[in-house]
């Protein structure tokens, strides 16, 4: 009998080792550090969805904003204009006319566009103002323009016309007209009888200019 004892807990003690090791400790953290229990998420599992989630909401407004698909009532086209609701090729028309536009709410200027159509509208619209010219650039136009008269060439007063004679310098739509209404010159001197034309200017023409 005492020799089945021993023998018993002989095998026991080889068979204890065996046993544990399977078994994780008490309060002891998987090694994965995924799951804890059964079906359980972790806490830090859940914070990272959350941030994820967090992350492409954000995206998503961003790309929003990024996409303005709205049409700018101081740029676009008649055909561009007429995709609007309401809007047709008559008022498309006047709302090029009267432009440009500071804001949205200047389409009250428009004929045939009522404040219940201009709110309507105001989802599809934008205003974006044009660029400014500035008097360094009015100033390089002007003298563009000017320096159109090649060197040597000459303007003949009588039959030139009245884009021709606007390119001479101190001559613009108004003198250009003055001077066609004066026809016909017998000689360049005649020039200074046309109304806002003076001794001054005439000097600065008399080489660019002929009757003949």
């Amino acid at each position: 009998m005492s020799r089945s004892l021993l023998a018993l807990g002989l095998v026991l003690f080889l068979a204890a080792p065996t046993l544990g090791q399977g078994q994780a400790k008490k309060g002891e953290v998987p090694k994965n550090g995924e799951v804890t229990k059964k079906g359980e998420v972790p806490k830090k599992g859940e914070e990272a969805k959350r941030e994820e989630t967090k992350r492409d909401e954000a995206a998503k407004a961003e790309t929003k904003r990024a996409v303005d698909n709205r049409i700018d009532l101081n740029s676009a086209k008649e055909v561009e204009l007429e995709r609007l609701p309401g809007i047709g090729p008559a008022t498309s028309k006047a709302i090029i006319e009267a432009r440009p536009f500071k804001s949205v709410d200047d389409l009250v200027r428009v004929k045939g566009l009522t404040e219940a159509k201009i709110a309507e509208l105001k989802d599809s619209v934008k205003v974006v103002p044009p660029p400014a010219v500035t008097p360094a650039k009015k100033a390089e136009a002007k003298t563009a323009k000017k320096a159109a008269l090649a060197p040597g060439q000459k303007i003949n007063l009588n039959t030139a016309s009245k884009e021709e004679l606007d390119v001479l310098p101190g001559i613009g739509p108004a003198k250009a007209q003055a001077i066609i209404d004066a026809r016909p010159f017998q000689s360049i001197e005649g020039l200074k009888k046309v109304k806002g034309i003076g001794e001054a200017t005439f000097e600065k023409l008399k080489d660019m200019i002929t009757v003949k």
